[in-house]
């Protein structure tokens, strides 16, 4: 978990990662049929936000995520270094959909890469052994 001051603009960290990012923006969209069921992915295919209450539910199908509030890449990567920028928005929080909010109004999220062997069903770790390598955030 890296503390969310040194993932700001101007940041030590965004200074070291330019070089290498520059060469290595990986182009994104998010592939809806793996999104959880709370979240609205956007019509570019770019952006996710929590569904608004009354929101139709999408059938739960064996790509969805049915408890980590999640959503994965519709490219995938076999090798190489990729990078890409990430906006949040104050107020989200995408974890497990069935955890008491304790943070409620107070932002969270995690960006990373998952393995396609990553379970989709029951409670997710964001840890290496369940095939998810994942920077967490909190705040805007």
């Amino acid at each position: 978990l890296l503390p969310t001051p040194i993932l700001r603009k101007g940041s030590r960290l965004q200074h070291h990662l330019y070089p290498f990012c520059v060469h290595s923006q990986a182009d994104l969209t998010l592939d809806p049929r793996t999104a959880h069921r709370d979240l609205l992915i956007s019509s570019d295919y770019r952006g996710v936000s929590l569904a608004p209450p009354g929101t139709p539910v999408p059938l739960d199908s064996p790509e969805r995520f049915d408890r980590l509030r999640a959503v994965l890449g519709a490219q995938g990567f076999a090798s190489g270094r990729h990078c890409w920028e990430v906006e949040t928005a104050e107020g989200a929080c995408f974890r497990d959909s069935l955890a008491k909010d304790e943070d409620a109004g107070e932002s969270c999220y995690a960006v990373g890469a998952a393995g396609e062997s990553v379970t989709r069903k029951g409670l997710i770790k964001l840890c290496p052994s369940e095939a998810i390598w994942a920077v967490e955030g909190r705040g805007g």
